[in-house]
């Protein structure tokens, strides 16, 4: 956390660019392990091995593991099909956009029959 917090706080951009490469194998680490961790998990000394990795990726050095993965696996993969990825962030994103826009008014209707409801109960029971 403070190899973090200085990288942000100094004024050089290489220790902020490495732990955003750290996050970055990181993040894609962790979202290949949704995947396959229920393979992996009967390996013996998984837990182990996973401990080394992640350690050897946070190493403070050139030669450090997130640099590796990151310069031979992840940056060819995304520049590969960047626009592809983000065609399909794009598209991803308007279909959010439109269910939220139809979840809302099924939500305001629904308040509103409820208030409706409401009001009759009460009239009805007034007269």
């Amino acid at each position: 956390m403070i190899c973090r917090f200085k990288a942000i706080e100094s004024n050089s951009k290489d220790d902020d660019t490495q732990w955003l490469i750290y996050w970055v194998v990181y993040g894609s680490f962790a979202l290949c392990e949704l995947v396959t961790d229920i393979f992996f998990f009967w390996i013996p000394f998984y837990w182990f091995f996973k401990c080394l990795f992640l350690v050897w990726c946070m190493v403070p050095q050139s030669w450090n593991g997130a640099n590796f993965v990151y310069y031979r696996v992840i940056r060819p993969f995304v520049l590969r099909y960047e626009d592809k990825i983000e065609s399909t962030l794009s598209q991803a994103t308007d279909i959010g956009k439109q269910v939220y826009a139809e979840g809302s008014k099924m939500a305001d209707d629904a308040k509103e029959a409820a208030a409706k409801a409401a009001s009759d109960k009460v009239l009805g029971k007034m007269e």
